[in-house]
């Protein structure tokens, strides 16, 4: 069965009448519950996932059990609580009566999530899977010119730092120092600098972005794709606007929107917060003018000081 006939055949598993919100990318789906009581979430999700279990028996779909778990979502802070609750009320998922896993670490889509979304798990991916190509790449060095060396930082060090960098990145800033540090250390490698010199200035000449610069175009080109009604995204976010609350289909490139109140640095870590607050340091001229996709993208790219968005 091809992905086109497979995604139609699984197409009204949405509605189904879950209590969750599912979503799936081919064939894996994720089922995501939310409750503000523990007790109360392993009911519903016990009794929900009955629905889904008998969607995919008359389906003639069997579910992996094997690859299913389930994670719980929550603050640092309330993990250990909530550990407790399941420790001492014996809490359990179960589906078709086979006993689920819980994890604290999943991957899904290529991204490493833990159960208090910190992304620690991503971050140490990415340093694990850029750091052989830090090692190749200074053996390359003493063969080939700086074009070649940059293509292939690029292709092999960059593309993994930029992937999800909209999802893992929006962490604590603390979390990111090391992926500022695998950034520098390659330019401090294909141009054959001291340790000692000063970086920035030298990545800068080169054109290679730090952490920051990539995650402030990435949500630069997310926040364009929800404006201009590009894709899916805009049917579930709105924003507010400086003068009032609007459906973004109704929003002109030159409106300015509002964020709402934040007041923890989680808040202040989330996309909207920080999506309302690059939209809004963009310069008119790209967000009026601009009708184009990819001249936008050339803009955020060569045209925007990001070291100025603060």
């Amino acid at each position: 069965m091809g992905p086109t006939l497979f995604l139609i055949y699984i197409n009204d598993l949405y509605k189904i009448g879950v209590r969750a919100k599912i979503t799936s990318f081919a064939d894996d789906t994720s089922i995501l519950f939310q409750s503000k009581n523990v007790n109360d979430l392993y009911s519903i999700v016990n009794k929900d996932l009955n629905l889904v279990l008998d969607w995919f028996i008359s389906n003639k779909l069997c579910v992996n059990t094997d690859k299913s778990n389930y994670i719980i979502f929550t603050s640092a802070h309330k993990e250990k609580y909530i550990n407790k609750i399941i420790e001492k009320d014996n809490l359990s998922v179960f589906m078709g009566g086979i006993q689920m896993a819980r994890c604290f670490n999943i991957k899904y889509l290529g991204i490493y999530i833990d159960s208090v979304l910190s992304y620690k798990s991503h971050i140490d991916h990415v340093i694990d899977i850029t750091a052989k190509h830090i090692s190749i790449l200074m053996k390359l060095r003493y063969y080939v010119p700086l074009n070649l060396l940059l293509s292939y930082y690029y292709a092999h060090i960059q593309s993994h730092i930029h992937y999800g960098i909209e999802i893992y990145a929006l962490t604590s800033k603390s979390n990111l120092h090391i992926i500022n540090s695998i950034v520098n250390k390659s330019v401090q490698i294909i141009t054959f600098t001291s340790y000692m010199d000063h970086i920035s200035p030298i990545r800068k000449k080169l054109k290679i972005p730090n952490i920051e610069e990539l995650l402030f175009r990435s949500i630069a080109d997310k926040m364009f794709r929800i404006v201009r009604c590009i894709g899916h995204v805009h049917n579930v976010i709105h924003f507010d606007t400086v003068n009032e609350s609007r459906s973004l289909r109704s929003s002109a490139g030159s409106i300015k929107f509002k964020h709402k109140k934040i007041r923890t640095n989680i808040g202040k870590n989330s996309f909207d917060f920080i999506g309302c607050k690059i939209w809004n340091f963009i310069p008119e001229e790209y967000k009026v003018a601009v009708d184009s996709y990819s001249v936008f993208k050339y803009h955020m790219k060569r045209t925007i000081d990001w070291s100025k968005c603060k």
